[in-house]
């Protein structure tokens, strides 16, 4: 979620809230705070999720409302990646989620830059690193797509002029990238700057929407392209994240990951600033170099092996 600093300020419940929404938002500030006055209600604007979130204050003290789409996939009964997360300390506490309204309030953390608390690459990437890991650690999330076959919906709805060129170096990773092993971990999937707040202290990771059991390389790779900046970075990142047992073959599916991710983001931030042409020509350049096809020799190689 991208907020971009510019925040909404109404009055009342009934101005901001949908209608559609506000008898699910009612019920949800009774059953958690016994009573529906809320003192502030800010729109917290610039997010890719389709959620609806607002900073809230209740009784003096800030929350955050989150207005989402109703989910009738998931059982009642099943924690979301949101609450497993929040359980581990990973994400802000939850005081109340109703799958069937799409109506959660959470706990509020005043966000401190991260290179404010974390001044340097080399503190905050293994710290971004170990995040990271905890979450890769946590019990199972439910639901999941096959990841190749949600790249392949996007990628085929872009129809940009000179885009086919990143569709012929896609064409070469998704022949020999290992989208179907097994080895599957409890993803965030979208760890862009706005989702990776801090209170001064430490990590907190918010917006688990696209959270399910997934590729763990997605994780490694969408942080790197915002926070490692060259090899040295990306050295000290995977080092923190797989420690003594880091290999040639974890850096080459991490780099081709890499690729991917940008391209995806890319294409969905194309028309939201410069952000997504600048994720576009980083991943250009790295297909163009020739490090990309020493790590796609590597992996058709390892394919080669395991077949």
């Amino acid at each position: 979620m991208f907020l971009s600093g510019t925040f909404i300020q109404m009055q009342n419940l009934q101005t901001l809230i949908p209608p559609t929404s506000l008898a699910a938002v009612e019920s949800a500030l009774l059953q958690t705070f016994h009573t529906t006055a809320v003192q502030e209600l800010i729109l917290l604007t610039g997010g890719l999720s389709a959620s609806i979130v607002y900073k809230m204050m209740v009784n003096g003290q800030s929350y955050v409302l989150k207005v989402d789409r109703p989910s009738t996939l998931m059982d009642d009964k099943a924690l979301s990646g949101m609450e497993i997360a929040a359980k581990a300390g990973i994400a802000p506490q939850v005081y109340y989620w109703n799958k069937a309204s799409g109506v959660a309030i959470s706990q509020f953390i005043e966000n401190a830059p991260l290179q404010t608390t974390f001044r340097f690459p080399g503190v905050l990437l293994p710290e971004l690193a170990r995040t990271i890991r905890c979450i890769h650690e946590l019990p199972s999330f439910p639901g999941g797509n096959r990841l190749v076959e949600t790249v392949d919906g996007l990628l085929a709805q872009f129809k940009e002029p000179g885009f086919e060129e990143y569709l012929t170096y896609y064409a070469d990773i998704k022949k020999h990238y290992p989208w179907d092993d097994a080895d599957r971990v409890p993803s965030h999937n979208d760890l862009n700057p706005g989702n990776i707040i801090c209170d001064g202290e430490k990590i907190w990771i918010i917006d688990w929407d696209a959270a399910y059991q997934n590729d763990r390389y997605v994780d490694l790779a969408i942080a790197a392209n915002f926070y490692a900046a060259d090899d040295e970075q990306e050295h000290i990142f995977l080092a923190a994240y797989f420690g003594d047992a880091l290999t040639d073959y974890h850096r080459a599916r991490f780099f081709l990951m890499r690729q991917v991710c940008r391209i995806v983001y890319g294409v969905l931030l194309f028309k939201k600033g410069t952000l997504g042409q600048t994720l576009l020509n980083q991943a250009l350049a790295d297909l163009r170099s020739p490090r990309f096809a020493d790590e796609i020799n590597k992996m058709a190689d390892i394919k080669t092996r395991l077949a």
